[in-house]
């Protein structure tokens, strides 16, 4: 972690509202990777209209939403859960872990065990290449929030950028409230 990229893996990243690139057009992103040669992460407010069983033959709990979590490989699937040690992956914050045994999370899913505030599938995923971020970051595209706390997944994705800001603090009010179109304003 910099002085210049105040945040690290484990964090939000709020997008600015005027932010023109239409994949992250007022997204959160959970950062789970922030390394000098690579950044990775998920957009955490844009769900699809497809469920796991629809992208998975035979899961056990074919209901669970999807979310598109980049512009990256949207052919992958990736998952952010809460089972620690029982599924593996690369620990985040807050008891999330990225990743991981899927045998296990199919398992628990046959098990009836996972339900959105535990687990999250995402397609793709949001990647910058060296020191991109950074430079994204510094040119006034993203906006460095909190850690993630699983409140977050209890926001409708729909509110959740505003949301976010609003909870930043009064400096972040004025961001949450700007309209989808300034001329508008």
């Amino acid at each position: 972690m910099s002085e210049e990229f105040p945040i690290d893996k484990g964090h939000l990243l709020v997008s600015d509202p005027w932010l023109k690139d239409p994949h992250f057009h007022r997204t959160v992103i959970l950062l789970t990777e922030h390394e000098a040669e690579c950044s990775i992460g998920f957009i955490q407010n844009k769900p699809l209209t497809l469920t796991v069983g629809d992208v998975l033959e035979d899961f056990p709990s074919p209901e669970l939403p999807l979310f598109l979590g980049g512009p990256v490989e949207t052919d992958t699937l990736h998952y952010l859960h809460l089972f620690g040690e029982k599924v593996g992956g690369q620990p985040l914050q807050g008891g999330l872990s990225w990743g991981g045994q899927f045998e296990a999370i199919r398992l628990l899913a046959t098990n009836g065990e996972l339900h959105p505030l535990n687990i999250r599938f995402f397609i793709g995923y949001s990647g910058w290449g060296p020191h991109q971020l950074q430079s994204e970051f510094s040119a006034g595209a993203w906006i460095g929030g909190p850690e993630f706390d699983l409140k977050n997944w209890q926001i409708p994705p729909a509110d959740l950028w505003r949301t976010t800001l609003r909870n930043m603090g009064a400096d972040f009010i004025s961001i949450a409230n700007s309209p989808e179109d300034p001329s508008l304003n």
